[in-house]
């Protein structure tokens, strides 16, 4: 490691050139986006999206999977209906179930992902403060953002007081299945500081019986500048109690449906998910001259789970921590260097984290497993741009990570579990380096046609939850430990952009081959390094806008994931839908009424659990979904209707092992409804 750091202080010197000015700068620094983002509008030779502030508002979406979803290349998973996302998860160019690892998040360009298998539940970042969704597909964000940016990468941006008058917004939500939220605001920028503070508290009853959710969401965004610099403080809290009620049967050869015959019900009544944690940052920009900036920051995140499963099987409890410190400095320069446009983001990204989960078969009693681990990582990163001529850009970065993973398991044998209790882990202690790199080339032929194109590597490294296999209750193989192979990917792809008056699109072809693909293997109830496997399609999406009044949006992909060696030579990856396509229109007649009608259609997939591929399929299906709003004076109203053909439908599902035509499905709602009313002061 004390040869990395020099090699990033040679990177930085010879992509910056270090012409920095004297003159002080008297304005605000450009949006103060710096700390949030690593990209503008779009990432030489990588297919990207910004989605803005008025889409995101417009948009029907009761939660921000479902609206990222409308993207193409991106698909989502929801097991409940009615809990504001929380459960929800993103899978960018066809992982399944691993879909929650191989898809970065990063709120305010700072990684949610954690060591762990969880999800990032982002039913927790409210939709009413997201200011900007930034979307990098593939592994073009790896030299950016590092471990996990595999299928690709979502920043959400969330608002700040820069720039508002002293002001307050109180929002009142009400919705089916006796959905209620408030939402308080206040945003105020004077004598050099602003201030935005949001609180929100959300009970729902939801769609599925036992799955009611409670949640408190609370954040705080404060900032201080001067002639070329600002210090800022950014702190969030959430506490959600949400219970879960597990899946429907569907078995064939047993003449069960409860899918048709009780899609609300559930068999586990006593089932629990809870999660609280709070989060800051605090730290600087700094402005050296007109060409170079830097950031200077440092940030904490912590999560409590606490979780019950009450099965016949005999009874599970969990109590997990994870604390999570990050170090993340880096400095932009943007300017020439000789007849050349250069820009060049060069930065270290310091991560720690401490890992405590108990796992218990009674509420409180001593745990069989106590999985402790840390994980430490040090990266450092220089992703540059040139550009030949005003049409030729070349982009190319480069990142090299070390990382130190240790975990223990604590095992007490005395503890029983049916059908026995899982042996002991051997202890792991390893450490290793990994790198990613991007190349990547945009020509513009003229004002409206550019060609653009990639080849990247990315690395992911394997999760506690995975080194720890995905099911503790099964007796492990005797040589089983926290031992995994790193995963890696490399990507090629080429595509075109286009704009013309009112027109708009662009559209791409990847393919990606994977090594050691992280993977569970439902014959040992572990997870392991898969055979080479390897994903590839084409996305495009568009904007029409037909005049001022009238815009059109669509998307589609075509997404191929598939095993191409081993045991499952030749099978689909589960949970990864061939087609996806997405039309929408947005009517504006004036401030008093705005409407966005939203038609998605998702193909048939195969379900979790079937390698094989010999299990029915999860059905396509259709939803259309519609909300008008419009403004008033201090008046701010909406009504959304979900699901408007009440269409009979789920995401996920898992298929019996053993037992053909025998599945566990998640339905989701038919037809809903959101009425919301806000008051601006």
């Amino acid at each position: 490691m004390r040869q990395l750091v020099p090699t990033l202080a040679a990177l930085s010197c010879m992509a910056v050139g270090w012409t920095a000015e004297t003159e002080t700068i008297n304005e605000h620094l450009d949006e103060i986006l710096i700390t949030s983002s690593r990209i503008d509008d779009a990432m030489v030779g990588a297919s990207t999206t910004i989605i803005d502030a008025e889409t995101i508002q417009n948009a029907p979406a009761q939660h921000l999977p479902d609206l990222i979803s409308y993207q193409s290349g991106v698909q989502f998973r929801d097991l409940f209906s009615g809990t504001g996302g929380a459960g929800a998860k993103l899978d960018m160019r066809g992982f399944g179930a691993s879909s929650v690892a191989n898809t970065l998040i990063l709120l305010n360009g700072r990684r949610l992902n954690d060591i762990d298998l969880g999800f990032v539940d982002l039913g927790n970042i409210p939709i009413e403060v997201v200011q900007r969704i930034e979307i990098i597909r593939g592994n073009a964000g790896a030299v950016l953002y590092g471990d996990g940016a595999v299928g690709g990468v979502v920043n959400i941006i969330t608002a700040n007081g820069y720039g508002d008058e002293p002001s307050g917004t109180v929002e009142f939500k009400a919705g089916s299945d006796e959905f209620l939220q408030g939402n308080v605001t206040y945003a105020q920028d004077v004598n050099n500081t602003s201030v935005l503070a949001f609180a929100s508290i959300t009970d729902s009853d939801s769609y599925r019986d036992n799955n009611d959710i409670e949640r408190q969401n609370l954040m705080v965004d404060a900032r201080y500048w001067g002639d070329r610099y600002d210090i800022f403080l950014n702190i969030s809290y959430h506490d959600q109690e949400m219970r879960t009620p597990g899946g429907r049967i569907v078995d064939e050869g047993a003449g069960t449906d409860e899918v048709a015959d009780d899609p609300r019900g559930t068999s586990t009544p006593d089932d629990y998910a809870n999660r609280d944690g709070y989060a800051f940052t605090v730290g600087s920009n700094y402005a050296f001259s007109e060409n170079l900036e830097g950031v200077f920051d440092i940030g904490f995140r912590t999560k409590d789970q606490h979780s019950a499963l009450i099965a016949a099987f005999g009874d599970q409890f969990g109590d997990t921590t994870l604390d999570t410190w990050s170090f993340t400095p880096r400095v932009t320069y943007s300017g020439d260097i000789g007849n050349n446009a250069w820009e060049s983001i060069n930065g270290i990204d310091l991560y720690l984290a401490d890992y405590d989960s108990k796992r218990r078969v009674t509420d409180g009693g001593d745990p069989f497993h106590h999985f402790t681990a840390e994980q430490s990582t040090m990266s450092i990163y220089s992703q540059n741009t040139v550009s030949i001529q005003e049409q030729t850009h070349i982009g190319f970065g480069l990142r090299l990570e070390y990382f130190d993973f240790s975990g223990e398991d604590d095992f007490d044998a005395s503890v029983t579990l049916f059908p026995s209790p899982a042996g002991k882990l051997e202890d792991t202690d390893e450490d290793d380096t990994e790198f990613a790199a991007h190349l990547g080339v945009d020509h513009d032929f003229n004002d409206n046609y550019t060609m653009f194109g990639r080849i990247g590597r990315s690395f992911r490294l394997p999760t506690i939850d995975e080194r720890a296999a995905s099911n503790p209750d099964f007796p492990f193989p005797a040589d089983a430990s926290f031992d995994l192979e790193v995963q890696t990917s490399v990507d090629f792809e080429i595509g075109v952009r286009a704009k013309q008056d009112n027109v708009k699109w662009q559209a791409s072809a990847y393919w990606m081959d994977l090594e050691d693909e992280l993977h569970f293997d439902s014959d040992l109830f572990l997870n392991v390094n898969l055979d080479p496997t390897e994903r590839y399609g084409i996305e495009a999406q568009g904007e029409f806008e037909i005049n001022s009044d009238w815009s059109l949006f669509a998307a589609a992909s075509y997404t191929i994931a598939e095993f191409t060696e081993g045991t499952f030579e030749g099978k689909d990856v589960p949970l990864v839908a061939p087609y996806t396509v997405t039309l929408t229109a947005q009517y504006t007649l004036n401030e008093w009424f705005k409407g966005m009608l939203v038609i998605n259609h998702v193909s048939e997939r195969r379900m979790d659990n079937d390698q094989l591929n010999t299990q029915p399929k999860i059905p396509d299906y259709t939803i259309v979904d519609l909300k008008v709003s419009g403004t008033y004076n201090s008046w701010r109203g909406s009504l959304s209707i979900n699901n408007i053909l009440d269409e009979d439908y789920f995401t996920e599902a898992i298929a019996s092992t053993f037992t053909p035509n025998r599945y566990n499905a998640f339905p989701l709602a038919g037809t809903t409804f959101m009425a919301a009313v806000a008051y601006t002061y």
